[in-house]
């Protein structure tokens, strides 16, 4: 676990794959040494990026998640939501859509 709020745990830039250029993914399998608290590195983007979230940086490797969870969760299994950015060469990044946590 990386990061505590009064309300929220996080892992961030937790790697599911590696992607080498013009080849087929590989999954990652996971490291639980790792610290997880810093978002992984975003997809490269064309243009101006002063509004990406850069801080990890760009990468053609960016197959990475973050993961937050409330502080109090009790029991084996939570809901999950996933929101995978890109596709049909738009231009996003995981802040482009800002997750509300209530």
């Amino acid at each position: 676990m990386s990061q505590n709020t009064p309300q929220f745990r996080s892992w961030l830039g937790i790697p599911y794959a590696t992607a080498k250029r013009f080849r087929k993914p590989t999954v990652v399998p996971f490291d639980s040494d790792l610290p997880y608290d810093k978002k992984g590195p975003a997809s490269i983007q064309v243009g101006d990026t002063s509004w990406l979230d850069l801080e990890s940086g760009t990468s053609e490797d960016c197959l990475n998640l973050n993961v937050w969870a409330p502080s109090d969760a009790k029991g084996p299994l939570l809901w999950s939501c996933i929101y995978m950015v890109g596709d049909l060469n738009t231009v996003q990044t995981h802040k482009s859509h800002p997750i509300y946590l209530v």
